[in-house]
């Protein structure tokens, strides 16, 4: 940008002129990008998954090395996040109980960069869902309590129907 100016009366032909120079920056407004397919497979209970799932992120804008994953929800230790280089996590799941806990558990990610020169932290989401299946583990309960019955000896075969119910857990 230039400018110039009369310093004193138009018939001096005395001007001032300067020059500014403006740098503009960048403010890495674009959140950063997962790169990884984000699909879990299905979790048989009661079983550990070491590195389970590959996470890797990108800046698109200024490539930054240093982004970071956050696992908002990990009910109590049962998922687990680390870091293996320079934006790339494996995350493992730990022995889930069907019968004990959830069924679905729902795993909100945060991929974020550090905040740029103007404070600007920015982060992507995703979400991830890890569905248990349950194996026959656990022996089925009886509904109701059981009833003991006292009988004739000369009662017939098949005379007497006592109906019995189960479910299994």
């Amino acid at each position: 940008v230039s400018e110039c100016y009369y310093n004193s009366t138009p018939e001096d032909n005395f001007y001032n002129c300067g020059q500014l120079q403006v740098t503009l920056m960048n403010a890495n407004d674009q959140p950063p990008q997962f790169e990884t397919s984000m699909t879990l497979p299905e979790f048989e209970e009661n079983k550990e998954y070491p590195n389970i799932i590959t996470i890797k992120g990108k800046d698109n804008e200024l490539n930054v090395k240093n982004l970071t994953l956050e696992l908002e929800n990990n009910y109590s230790g049962k998922f687990e996040l680390t870091e293996v280089d320079s934006n790339t996590w494996n995350l493992t799941v730990h022995a889930l109980d069907y019968d004990a806990g959830l069924k679905t558990y729902t795993l909100d990610l945060a991929l974020c960069r550090p905040p740029d020169g103007f404070d600007l932290k920015n982060c992507r989401a995703n979400t991830l869902l890890a569905v248990v299946t349950d194996k026959p583990d656990q022996p089925p309960i009886w509904e109701k309590p059981c009833i003991f019955t006292t009988h004739v000896e000369t009662n017939t075969t098949n005379q007497i129907q006592i109906p019995v119910k189960a479910i299994d857990r």
